[in-house]
Formats: structure tokens, sequence, C-alpha cells
């Protein structure tokens, strides 16, 4: 059964590709086996000429519309020269080339950088750059079958499946922390945040229907260059040298620092705080992410991104390039991409745009309901009709040319009806309503959770999240440790929580988010960061949470947004308004594949890299909702400030030429959606009424009761009482933070009873005794906790031989109150009162 499914499958995708014009590639490795390769699940074929992978995956159906397994056709034939003539070479070969390259040395921007290829035998490609004396190793490998593969799915974004695993190990420091097994193993929070920033820069950069994984370890690490940078690069040579992944590099990594007015180039580390990473092709800018703790104005950032373009383009783009024709040149002309069958497209096309149509002129179209309205009305009709007229037919079944259709080539069509309705109106009237300028104004409710410090939930559109915010003292703060430069204390912190409920796509199992939430947690951290008031107005640490609800779309601004609201919730005077703003980039060409219809992607014969057309036009949009999102060429988000970024965030989503002049209209975009973001959230918090408000204050205590307070863990015994935060400043001013004024109430007065501010000296007061001592009595004040001492000199004008003669425990008498001695210990007189 097994064997002629396969060889059936087999026999149907040789058909299929002579039919679309496209030479079927067969393949001999060295086992023995011979390998055909065509589109995994319709998202890409292969070269021309030779299948580099070896494989073809297809999903298999036994029955109509019912998958069966991924089949992996890979069956053994003799191998001998006359089948080997034309092929490209095996794995060990290609190992063996990869060894004949040589180091190159080189100077860029304020380093010495050195290339060196690793003679990895079972790696796909491998390099090791050095950068000074940080040294860092990337490995690529391709897997033989894509695991976990779905069928293809209009309404969802696809891109290859690269996963990078990003390591920074103790000893590369020469660090030795105990227990060394356990910390060298476990992954850290700033090696996944990295990991996942290469990832999303990568994914989009190759074209592999298998899973591609890419190690980098760093070796070295002397704690002057970035290793993250290196990072970059390393990966970007590694892809390189593997010359049958075909990919749209190379790519170079630069890190901009600001220093005022300028913009300085830099691999040095330790000016984070004040900089911008920035990853560029040989066709345009790919990620660029930033972050200032002063705020960067659109012209700074925009002529950063020109010195950082220079930079690239000049030295490690360049040196790139020799790689690349070393490893790929003469690797092919052209990558068959997938698409619906022509001939059954021509046929099909008109029949679901209709049915598009006429879905997206009732009403504003939101994703969840038009892939509804396509499981149970468009799918089922199309496919009605086409059995009526005799053109349906089963993966197994069909014979490619024929004008016959399969379910795939229906979710091609759609996606390219829904792609071409979605674009037409961004110009015009968006699916929700608004035009391209438009932002995607919120609503929020402060106080949602009765037991948070502070909390806000906040909807935009469709996208709803849920913020919480908890204040701490500052030795509560979150502490992160990096392997090369030491633990690094943040003052707020932002755990991001987005699960698979909240997706359109939920329905399907898979792995935790934790990697892209750790990316977005540390762009609320460095966007609202530099508004906080500082730590002598308000030394507390802070502690946000984010729970995506629903996701439709601009998440992130909208999450950042909430995080402002909730802040402001606790009562925290911010020193700016904290606003956030999502920008989409659309780009339209002239010779785009028509109707979903398999195409062709050219490749340059010297670099082996694809060629991209340059874009007709392009368009920006502002907060795009997750339907637009899904044809979106780039996003750019940025938070802050309505006239200065305190952190932004630019990556791709397809493949495509992205100018310097598209980013700047981008960001000229964003900062006009900034001013009305600012003037949505003042106007709703003009409106609502906040009955329970955390409250931030301070009092004054002598500073002589001090050491008293400090020393009996008085004060830690009122924070457990009142639930509230104290801080205790040199000069006897205490800061509070409470949950509620009621609480902040309650605070302020234990510690007032508990220094006895309240007491005032000379005046007479009626204590009650509460034991009895050989040199005097301890009494009770009115109104405080603490007891005050009365010695036995103050006890009567007379001399008296035992204070037991004199007073009694329980017994209350009038006592003058003495002020403090030098230990901070309140002292009172009874003779003094007696004479009053």
């Amino acid at each position: 059964m097994r064997r002629a499914a396969i060889a059936r499958g087999l026999s149907v995708f040789k058909r299929h590709q002579h039919a679309a014009g496209f030479p079927f590639a067969a393949a001999t490795s060295g086992d023995g086996f011979m390998t055909d390769t065509t589109s995994l699940d319709g998202l890409v074929i292969s070269r021309n000429g030779v299948g580099p992978f070896g494989t073809l995956i297809r999903t298999v159906s036994t029955k109509e519309g019912e998958q069966d397994e991924e089949v992996v056709v890979s069956h053994p034939v003799q191998t001998n020269a006359a089948s080997s003539v034309g092929t490209s070479s095996s794995r060990d070969g290609e190992s063996r080339q990869r060894f004949r390259l040589k180091e190159t040395s080189f100077h860029a921007v304020d380093s010495e950088w050195k290339i060196e290829p690793v003679p990895t035998t079972f790696a796909d490609g491998s390099c090791m750059i050095s950068c000074g004396e940080t040294v860092v190793l990337a490995t690529v490998m391709v897997a033989a079958t894509r695991t976990g593969s779905r069928q293809f799915r209009w309404n969802e974004r696809y891109s290859s499946k690269v996963s990078v695993d990003y390591r920074e190990k103790y000893y590369a420091a020469g660090r030795i922390p105990p227990p060394f097994h356990k910390r060298e193993v476990a992954m850290r929070e700033n090696e996944m945040r990295i990991s996942s920033r290469i990832q999303s820069i990568l994914q989009n950069a190759v074209i592999s229907p298998n899973d591609i994984e890419i190690k980098i370890s760093v070796l070295s690490a002397d704690r002057a260059y970035d290793p993250e940078v290196v990072a970059v690069n390393a990966a970007s040579v590694a892809l390189a040298t593997a010359p049958h992944i075909p990919w749209y590099g190379p790519i170079g990594a630069i890190r901009v620092v600001f220093q005022g007015n300028e913009c300085i180039p830099s691999m040095k580390m330790g000016l984070h705080d004040e900089s911008m990473l920035v990853v560029c092709s040989k066709d345009g800018f790919v990620h660029v992410s930033g972050q200032s703790g002063q705020g960067m104005s659109q012209k700074q950032i925009v002529k950063g991104l020109e010195v950082a373009r220079g930079v690239i383009d000049k030295s490690l783009l360049m040196y790139q390039m020799k790689y690349s024709c070393m490893t790929r040149a003469d690797q092919g002309q052209h990558i068959c991409a997938a698409g619906a069958d022509p001939a059954a497209a021509r046929r099909m096309y008109s029949d679901v745009m209709t049915h598009v149509q006429k879905f997206f002129n009732d009403s504003p179209v939101h994703i969840y309901d038009l892939s509804k309205h396509a499981e149970e009305y468009i799918k089922p009709n199309v496919k009605e009709k086409c059995s009526h007229e005799g053109r349906w037919r089963s993966e197994q079944a069909r014979i490619p040319g024929s004008g016959c259709a399969t379910a795939l080539d229906i979710e091609f069509l759609l996606g390219a009806a829904v792609e071409e309705m979605v674009k037409s109106m961004l110009s015009t009237k968006r699916c929700d309503g608004r035009k391209s300028k438009d932002i995607l104004k919120g609503s929020f409710q402060l106080g949602s959770l009765p037991l948070s410090h502070g909390s806000s939930s906040y909807k935009a559109g469709h996208t709803m999240v849920m913020n919480a915010v908890t204040c701490a003292s500052l030795q509560e703060q979150t502490h992160l440790e990096h392997t090369i430069h030491g633990s690094h204390s943040s003052r707020l912190s932002n755990l991001y929580s987005s699960n698979h409920h909240s997706r359109i796509d939920g329905r399907h199992s898979g792995p935790p988010l934790l990697r892209e939430d750790m990316v977005h947690a540390a762009f609320i951290e460095s966007a609202v960061t530099p508004a906080l008031p500082s730590e002598d107005d308000v030394p507390f640490s802070f502690r946000t949470n984010v729970d995506v609800i629903n996701l439709d779309g601009s998440v992130v601004s909208t999450s950042l947004n909430g995080v402002s609201s909730a802040l402001q919730n606790i009562g925290l005077s911010l020193q700016f308004p904290v606003v956030s703003s999502t920008v989409g980039l659309s780009c339209s060409y002239s010779h785009s594949p028509a109707r979903g219809e398999t195409h062709v992607i050219d490749v340059d014969n010297d670099t082996g890299a694809c060629i991209l057309s340059d874009p007709e036009k392009h368009m920006c949009v502002t907060d795009p909702t997750g339907l637009e999102s899904l044809f979106l060429d780039a996003e750019l988000v940025v938070g802050g400030s309505e006239k200065r970024a305190s952190a932004w965030r630019f990556q791709t989503l397809r493949p495509g030429k992205i100018s310097i002049e598209m980013l700047k209209s981008m960001f000229d975009q964003s900062f006009e959606a900034q001013k009305d973001h600012k003037r949505n959230m003042a106007k709703i918090l003009r409106g609502q009424k906040q009955k329970t408000r955390a409250k931030f204050g301070e009092t004054a205590i002598p500073p002589s009761t001090l050491p008293k307070l400090l020393s009996d863990n008085t004060l830690q015994q009122i924070e457990e009482t009142t639930s509230g935060k104290i801080y205790v400043r040199d000069d006897g001013v205490i800061k509070l933070f409470a949950p509620s004024i009621e609480q902040y109430t309650a605070l302020e007065d234990a510690i007032t009873s508990a220094a006895g501010s309240h007491l005032v000296p000379g005046r007479v007061y009626t204590a009650q005794v509460a034991t009895i001592k050989d040199f005097g009595a301890f009494v009770t004040l009115p109104g405080s906790d603490i007891q005050a001492l009365l010695h036995i000199s103050e006890i009567s004008p007379e001399r008296i031989a035992s204070v037991e003669d004199e007073l009694s425990p329980g017994e209350e008498i009038q006592v003058k109150y003495l002020g403090r001695d030098h230990l901070g210990n309140l002292r009172v007189s009874k003779k003094q009162a007696y004479h009053d």
C-alpha cells in the first residue's frame, strides 16, 4: 500500500512539473539513493537542475479530502557515472569544497574581522568569525524531512522553518559559576531573546521546504565587542557556505551608537542604552531595532540608518559576497515557487474572486469571520461547482495541466483573491472602514483587577490585552544574568504572555511562544523605562504583566499602550505619556505572480542569491489589522512620546527591497500616529473616575529614631500588616507606597505612631505602665506602639528605694514627654508632670 502510494505520488508530481513548464529534478546522493524534489505542501518546489535536499515531502491522501501522512520519496537505485552527470555533489563533496575556502581578514568599523572556514563534515554550512578576541561559531543543518508541517492554509503567514539557538557559555568569558553544570546547560533569558531576534531576521531570508537549524556558539568573549552583531554576520556566512539552500542573502549587521548629534557605527559593548541594531541585505533593510533612554527623533534615526547602510555595503557585505561567489556560483538559474496549477487557476480564479468580493462588500471584514466564511461557504461552493463539472480531483488522482482542481489549489487561489482585495482597499477604505493613516482607537477600563496594584483591560479593534502592575522595593527588582558582562538589574520588568487561544490559528497545537514573548517584553521594557520617575523621587521597582486575550494585529503597540495606562492607574506620574503605534508597509510589483499560480524566482548565477524585483509603488498603513498583516511586506513598531522614540523595531515580513525612503515614510507616519494615540489616551483618562487607586507619598521622622525602627524590624512588620512598601532615606524621609488610599493612610499612621512623631515635647500625657525594672519603668504613651523610658530619678521629687513601691504594672499615670535621647529612645518624666 505504502509503496504504491509513493510510486503514484512520484509519477503525478513528475507530470505536474512537466505540465507546468518546469523540468523535473532528479539527483543521486552518495548513499545510492535517487531523490526527486518538488514543493512541500505547495510552498517551494526546487532549484532548476538538481534537487538539492534529496527529498520529496508531500502530504498523500488515501481518500478524497482526507490527509494520511507525509511521505519522503527516496528510493534506492544503481549509482553509476551516467546517473551522476550534471548532478550536484554529495554532502561530502560540498564539505570538501568548504575546506578549500580560504581565511579572510579585513578591517570594518572599529575592529579587525576574520572569517575562517570550519571543516564540519556533517554540517551543511559553517564558519567561524572573529572580531577582536570575540569568536563566534555558526553551523547550519538542513533536516531530511520537514517535521510537524501542516497543509498550506491561506490565512496563515508562511515563512521558512528556521530555528536559531544562540548560546553564550561561561567559559567564553573565563567564568565558572556555581553550580556549574546547571547554569551552563540552562538557556538564559538573554540567550532566548537574541535567538528569537536572529531567527526573525533569517526566517524570511531563506527559501527551504525543510527545517533549517542554525547553532551559534560564542567561543570567546573579550567583553569589548558585541557578540550578538558578530553572531548575525556569522549566521549569514554559514548560510553562504551551504549552496543548496536558496536565499536572499548575504546579510550584514552593525550597531549604531548615538552620541549627541552624531551616529557612530561601533562594535563595542556597554553602549546599548543609546544604540540601534541595523541588518541589511544587498537589496535593502531587513531588521532595525533600537532603544534610547533620552529619546530619538525621526531625523536622528534616519541619519543612523544611512550611516549603517554605508558601512554594511562597503565592508561586511562585500566580503560575504566573496564567499557566496566561491560556494554558490553556477548553482542554477531559477527557483520554482509553488502555487496553484496554472490550468486550474485560469478556470477557478474568477469564481473564488466573486465569492470574496461579495463577502467584502457586505460588511467590515474580520479575519476570523472571513476564515469561517471560507470554510463554511466559499470552499464548499467552489468544490461543488468543480465536482458538478467533473473537474474535482484528490491530490494523487489529479493530472496537472488538465484543468482539474484540488483542495490545495483552492487555498492558493483564495489567498491570492483575498490579498488582491485587501491591497486594493488600503488606499481607499480599509477592511474595518478606516483610512490608511487612521489609528486604531483603543478603549480601556482602569482597575479591572481589584487585587492588583494597578491594572487595565485595553482593547483596540478586536485585539484585547489585560495589563497588571505590581510595585516592589528596589531590593526586589529583577536581576538578569548575562554570561559575558555579568548581571544586570532592571527597575522595570515585563512578563508578556501570548497564548495559542488568542490567535486565529490557535486550533493547531504547537510549542510555547516563549522566545517571541521575551522579545516583545524587552521592547516594552525599553519603551517604558525612560518615562519612569527617577529613583530619588520614586525609589521603587515595577513589574508589569501583559496577557493577550485576543490577537488581531498591532498587538505589541496595543500591549504597550495598555501598560502605560496601567502605570497611570497605579498613581505613578510618568515623565511623559508613553504611547505606541504600528505602521505596516505594503509594496506593489508590476511582475507579481498572477492569481496565485506557480511562478519563477530568478537566481544570480554569480552569487547564487535570489533576485528581487523593484517595487512599483508602496503604501504605509497605520495600526494594521490581523487580516492586513498577512499581506504586508514589513512592519514598524515605535514606542515613546509623540516627538521622540524610546524604542523602535522594524522587521521585514516578506523578502523585498526596502529602501531608506520607505523607512523614512514609515517613521513619519508613525510619529503622526503617536500624537493621535496620545490624544485618545488622555481623553479616556479624563473620562474615567478612579475610585480605588494606589498612592505614592512620603513622610518625615527624626533621623535619631531610624536606628531604633530598623533594629527591631518595626518597619518590616508595618509593611506586612498594611501591604505597603517603605523606603527609608538617611535624612529621615520615608517614601511610601500603598495599593489604595485607605491602606496608605494606615501605613502613614503606623509609621508616625511607631516613630512617635505625633508626640509634642513638653506636653503631659496619660501613660500606662508596661513593665517595671530596677532602673525605672517602661510606659506606653497614647497613640503609640513604642514604649518610653521613665527613669527612677524621674518618678518622684523625693529619693525612692524601689520602683515597685511607687508603680505597678497596668497603672495609669501622668507623665511629661521629654523627647528622645541620643539612641532614639523616648523619655518621659512623672516628676516634672507633677510640678506642671
